[in-house]
């Protein structure tokens, strides 16, 4: 397969100029390149874009000083929305990683019997859940919302009450949490946006 022939980040065919796309990502913004008629040279500008300011183009590794700052500053009750802007990474990915760190239990996957358990038992706390199946209390929640068990765990709240608008999928559509909040998120989301 030739230089031609395969996919390269951040250039594309427009089919209404009838000519070769480049772009780059730089932070959170997308920066037009310019158009080109040759393929070749969307992708030397794109190159060049690159070595002038690197973008993130694959997962990168955590390093051993990043998880060390993440530890150190949640110790020392920082919100996870200030440490991503230490780290560089976002808020929902640095909860994530904190939870892998902490997990008393290792990842497992969820069995026909887990589920059964967890639906049989869904009038009891979520940490006395997680506790019972040997689960970290983040994936009880998580399989609850999956499992669209959180409306039937939802205590009934009053007209006025909130409920949680963190996003839990972005696509294809737009779900968000609903468990009841009076701030604006639940328990759960609100480690993120608070100490």
């Amino acid at each position: 397969m030739s230089r031609q022939d395969k996919p390269y980040p951040g250039v594309n065919w427009d089919k209404r100029a009838k000519r070769w796309r480049a772009r780059i990502m730089r932070g959170d913004v997308q920066t037009a390149l310019g158009m080109y008629l040759d393929r070749d040279e969307a992708i030397a500008a794109r190159e060049e874009a690159e070595r002038d300011m690197p973008t993130k183009i694959l997962r990168k590794a955590w390093s051993e000083g990043e998880l060390a700052t993440l530890r150190e500053m949640r110790e020392a009750g920082r919100t996870f929305l200030e440490i991503s802007k230490k780290i560089g990474r976002s808020a929902e990915v640095c909860r994530s990683r904190y939870t892998r760190i902490t997990e008393s239990y290792p990842r497992r996957p969820w069995t026909n019997a887990d589920i059964a358990r967890l639906r049989a038992n869904a009038t009891i706390p979520t940490a006395e859940i997680a506790r019972l199946l040997q689960r970290s209390e983040a994936s009880v929640v998580s399989k609850i919302i999956d499992l669209g068990e959180a409306k039937k765990r939802a205590k009934p709240v009053a007209k006025a009450a909130q409920t949680c608008r963190f996003p839990l999928a972005l696509v294809p559509r737009k779900r968000l949490c609903g468990e009841p909040a009076g701030g604006g998120y639940c328990d759960f989301h609100s480690n993120l946006m608070q100490k």
